[in-house]
């Protein structure tokens, strides 16, 4: 009987190991998974939609879907080079203010946006509308109401 319990116990400890294993193979796999679409451009990868439009909340829908975020820049040159593949457009960014005025938050991580470009005199609410959606128009970012119909650029990771 003990040396059933041996061979059992001995058992039971490799389906362990090997769960374990399988487990780490298939995070490493997920990681490593880019969804159809996404190109690295510069150190992040970014899908840029050219074609459909969508008002804020349902481009931050298609990003999830793909398995995205709605986009935000760490830096100058990332922008820069994200510039380099748009067509002439605006685009959705994944910063808003609408909790908060002033207060533009990344929709990918929840926290504060450091970085910004902003077109001349901006951010401004014009007449009082609300305009508390980023977009993205000729390399620099406006506010703009949140309905608008725009194309978008997803990020892959939730950095920013």
């Amino acid at each position: 009987m003990a040396q059933i319990q041996n061979v059992v116990l001995a058992f039971s400890s490799q389906l362990h190991e090997l769960n374990e294993k399988l487990e780490q193979m298939e995070t490493t796999l997920r990681k490593s998974y880019i969804p159809p679409g996404f190109d690295l451009i510069g150190t992040r990868y970014f899908y840029i939609e050219h074609y459909d439009r969508k008002n804020w909340t349902d481009a931050g829908i298609a990003c999830q879907q793909k398995g995205g975020y709605l986009a935000a820049f760490k830096s100058q040159e990332e922008l820069e080079e994200l510039h380099k593949e748009l067509q002439l457009a605006v685009y959705w960014l994944g910063i808003n203010e609408r909790e908060k005025e002033g207060q533009f938050v990344s929709v990918a991580s929840g926290k504060a946006v450091e970085y910004f470009d902003w077109m001349l005199d901006e951010p401004f609410n014009w007449q009082d509308i609300k305009q508390e959606c980023v977009a993205l128009t000729l390399g620099k970012m406006t506010d703009v109401e949140c309905s608008r119909e725009f194309h978008y650029i997803c990020q892959l990771d939730n950095k920013i």
